[in-house]
């Protein structure tokens, strides 16, 4: 006894596509997903159909449209679906395969955020090195000048000196 829900064909078909362009069902599908279900109510059935399809659905999403909570979301969907009779181990594999892959993303741009800021660290360091280096170049090169004009200035005093030098005077001189 197999799963009978009245769903419209254009309804199914959409997530049964959408489901396989993602991997998640084969083009054979899985003809023995509700074989232990048993509700009689069409109502119930209904709603674990419209379950199973939104989170097929949820499945289909792109890792970043994807929240954390949106699998844990996933995740009480399935334990509701396991309850209720139907046979979904594949769809579970499927999930923990997007669990463990939002995961890595997570951890993946966390680690981004890290190495960015790292980054900008290095760069506030590097800029600032950079500043106090031309303020040292600046001040080498005054230092530079103040030296030159310095050493100018002693050679003029050493020519003045050497100038001012007189023999000594000798005994005519003085007589």
């Amino acid at each position: 006894m197999g799963l009978h829900i009245k769903l419209g064909r254009s309804e199914v078909q959409q997530h049964r596509t959408h489901a396989e362009k993602r991997g998640l069902i084969s083009d054979f599908g899985h003809p023995n997903i509700a074989l232990d279900f048993q509700a009689k109510n069409l109502n119930v059935r209904t709603t674990c159909m419209n379950v199973l399809l939104n989170l097929i659905d949820t499945l289909c999403q792109s890792l970043q449209d994807l929240s954390i909570n949106d699998l844990g979301q996933a995740d009480n969907a399935l334990t509701y679906l396991k309850f209720s009779g139907f046979k979904v181990d594949w769809l579970e594999r499927k999930l923990e395969g997007v669990k463990e892959k939002k995961m890595e993303e997570e951890i993946g741009e966390t680690r981004m955020q890290e190495l960015e800021e790292k980054l900008q660290g290095y760069k506030q360091k590097y800029s600032d090195i950079e500043a106090l280096l031309e303020k040292k170049k600046e001040e080498l090169k005054d230092l530079k000048h103040e030296w030159s004009d310095t050493e100018a200035l002693l050679e003029k005093e050493k020519a003045k000196v050497l100038a001012a030098r007189v023999p000594p005077l000798t005994l005519d001189d003085v007589v």
